[in-house]
């Protein structure tokens, strides 16, 4: 049996990862980096941003591989690992990061706010190496406990979920992160020092906060297609249950991050998933069109038994229906059950 052993690489030998699906575009500015072990791979890659000393994303994939428990979260009390005695999760610098530019236990301590995981420790419980490397404080945003423990929890287990269901998926390629880059959308990425203090009741703070945090889920299913949809969410105490309400596609995503998503993908499919067809008006028109043509001809077949009635909208609703396929990637669950027919 191969001894699983964590290994972590940054700049020339980290940048062949760069090619995988789950990466999205790596600035030129910033650091990446991967943390994987040789036994199961790569655990996620992240996008440092030196100037900022934050993580400006993280990324990974769920495989049959990888989408083991071999490993809990309760079993780190009394553990050593890395030659540390741990009593508890092991929280700890991420080494591969020079000095100048990580984050220290200092930064978080007692500063009023919890170390957010960005990867999900859940999500990798494959080995003990691999779950201890989602504890490197590389890996860590500060978040409210109001939020961490409320929206962003009920976005993770959505996310490990599904996941976790085999018969949902071959690969579920995930990014995640805070805000760090000033967009057009998100000009202010940060919380500002007073809106900081309001939240954590006036401690101090030695690390920038995010202003909104998000999430980019990209699915390969059993029929080879690929399904997208994102999560964004303001950074405040919120218990909500229903993440429906933080839905948007990817491509918007994009615009408020200023982060290209899912880069490795074929250009012809990019243009179209990441789009989101559940946000697509032009989907959602043809759709419409289709749903009304099959009641116009079920009642014209009421009139016409031998079908004579209804042969000059044929032509019409072949045309919608081929332009309706253009849209493949459904990610709306009422179009996955949706049936067309129409006459030869």
């Amino acid at each position: 049996t191969t001894e699983d052993k964590p290994i972590s690489l940054i700049g020339q030998e980290a940048k062949p990862y760069q090619q995988r699906m789950e990466v999205p575009k790596v600035t030129d500015h910033s650091m990446f980096i991967v943390h994987s072990t040789n036994k199961y791979g790569v655990t996620y890659t992240e996008e440092w941003d030196k100037e900022n000393r934050t993580q400006r994303w993280a990324a990974y994939s769920i495989t049959d591989i990888n989408s083991v428990s071999n490993w809990k979260r309760d079993n780190w009390k009394g553990t050593v690992w890395k030659g540390a005695y741990w009593n508890g999760d092991p929280f700890q610098e991420d080494s591969v990061i020079p000095h100048m530019y990580r984050t220290y236990a200092s930064d978080h301590y007692n500063n009023g706010f919890d170390r957010g995981h960005i990867v999900n420790s859940a999500d990798r419980l494959m080995s003990k190496n691999a779950n201890g490397q989602t504890y490197y404080l590389s890996n860590m945003q500060p978040q409210t406990n109001g939020f961490n423990a409320g929206i962003w929890l009920n976005m993770e287990n959505w996310v490990h979920n599904l996941g976790f269901s085999k018969q949902k998926r071959k690969t579920l390629y995930i990014a995640k992160g805070g805000t760090t880059t000033p967009t057009e959308k998100t000009p202010n990425p940060f919380l500002n020092p007073d809106e900081v203090k309001a939240m954590n009741h006036n401690r101090n703070v030695t690390i920038r906060v995010p202003r909104y945090f998000w999430m980019a889920i990209l699915r390969l299913d059993k029929n080879d297609q690929y399904h997208a949809i994102a999560f964004w969410a303001e950074h405040r105490d919120n218990q909500d249950n229903n993440i429906k309400n933080y839905t948007i596609s990817v491509d918007e995503l994009e615009r408020r991050t200023g982060i290209d998503f899912f880069c490795n993908l074929p250009d012809d499919i990019e243009n179209v998933v990441l789009l989101g067809d559940q946000f697509c008006p032009l989907y959602f028109f043809l759709a419409f069109l289709i749903t009304l043509l099959e009641l116009v001809g079920s009642l014209l077949d009421v009139f016409c038994r031998h079908g004579a009635g209804i042969h000059c909208g044929v032509d019409l609703f072949r045309i919608l229906h081929i332009l309706l396929q253009q849209f493949p990637f459904k990610s709306v669950e009422h179009y996955h059950s949706l049936r067309f027919h129409y006459r030869t």
